[in-house]
């Protein structure tokens, strides 16, 4: 056997120190753009960044408009306002309203409270179990089990009010045989009980806890312009991003200048050009792809539901713009899209196939499910297996695992739960 040598040319990406910061300002958002020039004007003397806004971190946009406008506190301080209490026992039902926390309880110790606030632990136990008959039932109690006793007491659950008071332990570990047994219940009656338990509600302050909202600053705006959608992307940060040049240019023809402080000055001068250039290569890029998704999204566009969005994975936008599958990814990642008054996670628009090779993206999925679940008798719900052949009757291949996975993302009980 003879070993020679041989010369074969291949084509090889050099990832030189600009693209591999191009491609790395390509996944930033906003904030995180507005944070990086930040930090690049205070390593360059000659660079002028002072941002038109004034940016908070990026929020959780699935959040957004969950809370409500009302406080816990507020709602439990009408109720004592609007109660016949006696002024100090209503005083210290204000003070109390204050101390719990945005799940409802109230940990605390009366004669911690009494010493602290100088009054009787009569009075502090008296205003306590005064507070506990507010609205939402349960709160004020100082554990799970209190809490849920608390609501049991209004609905005259006996059977559901014996397993939480004397059998709380077995409840939480599922050791349904000992409380059938101790209690002498049938199945019909454990069934019972065990679904007016779950009807209950562990946290009563939970729907009121409200988070700030953030101001939210899109990376793309979309408007319609004679019936047509147009995009227009926020370049207002890289807009602000200027070059001292008068001073630069001074420097330069400055007689005295050695040659360590000439390389310097150029040095500066090539990394603002570099930066404009990285700031043209995203900005290139999320044109590309805005422009798609108005094309690909259309539908959308004239009538914004979820339903209308089209699947479309990240692979085949890749492939029409040319570049490679994680390019997109970076694009999309925590970005925003404002259209008609609301905000939209710019990968809300790139939805994936549900099922392989079949044109359902999860939306769809999840409102076909509703529509089912809607449908069904009362007496006689589907379990998720009568579901998944609903489904496959329709010809959409779902498993009934994948069934089980969406009804609890919509916050659907099982049929068992859903029985009356």
């Amino acid at each position: 056997m003879k070993l020679k040598q041989t010369h074969k040319q291949l084509p090889q990406l050099t990832l030189t120190p600009v693209l591999a910061q191009c491609i790395e300002i390509l996944q930033y958002s906003i904030q995180d753009l507005d944070r990086f020039l930040k930090q690049q004007a205070e390593e360059n003397p000659f660079l002028d960044y002072t941002p038109p806004f004034q940016l908070t971190a990026t929020p959780d946009l699935t959040t957004l408009g969950a809370a409500t406008s009302e406080t816990l506190q507020d709602v439990l301080t009408q109720q004592i306002n609007l109660g016949n209490y006696p002024p100090k026992i209503a005083q210290l039902m204000r003070f109390l309203a204050n101390e719990v926390d945005d799940n409802g309880y109230l940990y605390a110790d009366p004669f911690e409270l009494a010493e602290r606030l100088g009054e009787s632990v009569t009075q502090i136990e008296t205003a306590w179990t005064l507070f506990k008959q507010l609205d939402p039932p349960g709160i004020g109690a100082q554990s799970v089990q209190e809490c849920l006793l608390l609501q049991l007491e209004r609905q005259k659950a006996p059977v559901a009010t014996a397993i939480v008071n004397d059998y709380f332990t077995a409840l939480t570990n599922h050791d349904w045989a000992c409380i059938q047994s101790h209690l002498h219940l049938t199945p019909s009656e454990l069934d019972d009980a065990l679904l007016t338990i779950r009807s209950l509600q562990p946290r009563p302050g939970s729907a009121f806890h409200i988070a700030p909202l953030p101001v939210i600053v899109p990376d793309v705006i979309i408007e319609f312009e004679y019936n047509h959608p147009t995009y227009q992307l926020n370049t207002a940060l890289s807009s602000m991003l200027t070059f001292d040049t008068r001073n630069f240019t001074s420097l330069k023809r400055e007689r005295e200048i050695d040659h360590t402080a000439s390389a310097f000055l150029n040095q500066q001068q090539q990394h603002y050009r570099a930066l404009t250039q990285m700031l043209t290569y995203r900005e290139k890029h999320l044109k590309l792809l805005v422009e798609h998704i108005l094309t690909e999204q259309h539908a959308f566009f004239q009538e914004p539901k979820p339903p209308h969005l089209r699947p479309l994975p990240q692979k085949d936008v890749a492939n029409k713009m040319g570049v490679h599958p994680s390019t997109v990814s970076r694009l999309v990642r925590e970005k925003t899209l404002s259209f008609q008054g609301k905000i939209y996670p710019l990968k809300t628009f790139l939805p994936k196939l549900a099922v392989a090779s079949q044109p359902f993206t999860a939306t769809m999925i999840k409102q076909q499910l509703q529509q089912l679940i809607a449908a069904e008798p009362s007496n006689h719900p589907l379990s998720d297996q009568a579901l998944h052949l609903a489904f496959k009757k329709q010809g959409i291949a779902l498993s009934r695992r994948a069934i089980t996975n969406y009804r609890k993302q919509l916050n659907i009980p099982s049929s068992y739960l859903r029985k009356k």
